[in-house]
């Protein structure tokens, strides 16, 4: 199946929601640990996993501090070192991990040898889901991001590990409205972001972000301007969401914030701990649909 301009608009919001929240809200701590060895769901590389995801990759961001992006690691406290040298293939700051190819007869290179590393960790992890609020809130295991305070951080977070604070995108569906001869829809998307913060303050700090969102345009972001590789990896080009926020865009016509969760005595797995909110996107763009 080829990309369609809904998966377009919705991986591109994500990207949006994410420069939004860690550049207005200064919402990143610079940081620097070791890289654990994590079993690895990738056939011939090793992976080695920090105690923290996501970090942030986008040159764009600016704040009170520069972020640290991970663009490369240290080995035995030497480097750092880049994608393609040393054995490190590429590095995911999605999941904070490195990924490393085997060396002679397919033997971890890095097994006796440390990895470290600086980077920037986000307040807010991002991700897209077709998950149901309902079990986001109240069914899904949520593990809290360590603070960078902590000095107990010896191991590296499992891909499987759903770390918070976090904001859950999802698709709720949308509509085309005739808008003018020729065959010219509006094309409306609706999509709701899932808050859930660690505190009211952040809860608040966040929503408020988004809802400043309103009627503001939201560039269309082609997969290859993220300069991934298939293991969703930077290997030595830099993304910069304002650097490619040129092409074609959208409106943002509409932000509605709620933070009314109903009947949370009905969930026998609440997670108590979790400050939740939802806000809702009305997307508008006139096009060509048929064309």
């Amino acid at each position: 199946m080829k990309v369609q301009y809904e998966n377009k608009v919705m991986s591109s919001l994500l990207l949006f929601i994410d420069h939004e929240v860690t550049q207005k809200g200064d919402a990143y701590t610079n940081h620097q640990s070791n890289f654990f060895k994590i079993d690895s769901l990738f056939s011939d590389y090793y992976v080695y996993a920090s105690p923290y995801k996501q970090l942030v990759s986008d040159a764009g961001i600016t704040g009170s501090s520069t972020p640290s992006l991970l663009t490369g690691v240290y080995v035995d406290g030497d480097g750092p070192i880049g994608p393609g040298t040393s054995g490190l293939h590429s590095i995911n700051s999605m999941q904070g991990q490195v990924y490393f190819t085997g060396g002679d007869a397919g033997t971890d290179p890095m097994s006796s040898k440390t990895v470290s590393g600086r980077y920037a960790i986000k307040d807010f992890n991002v991700f897209l889901t077709s998950m149901p609020e309902e079990q986001l809130l109240f069914e899904t295991k949520l593990v809290l991001n360590p603070k960078t305070s902590d000095i107990d951080v010896n191991n590296g977070v499992d891909p499987a590990t759903q770390t918070y604070p976090a904001i859950f995108v999802k698709d709720n569906g949308g509509t085309n409205e005739e808008f003018a001869l020729g065959g010219v829809d509006n094309t409306i998307i609706n999509a709701r972001a899932i808050v859930l913060a660690d505190s009211l303050f952040n809860l608040d700090a966040v929503c408020g972000i988004l809802k400043d969102s309103t009627r503001k345009s939201l560039n269309i972001i082609e997969q290859t301007d993220l300069n991934l590789n298939a293991l969703g990896g930077y290997t030595g080009v830099t993304y910069d969401y304002t650097g490619v926020t040129t092409g074609d865009y959208c409106l943002i016509d509409e932000v509605r914030v709620s933070k009314n969760v109903a009947n949370r005595g009905d969930f026998q797995n609440l997670n108590p701990n979790v400050f939740s909110a939802f806000v809702d996107f009305e997307i508008h763009n006139y096009r060509q649909p048929r064309a």
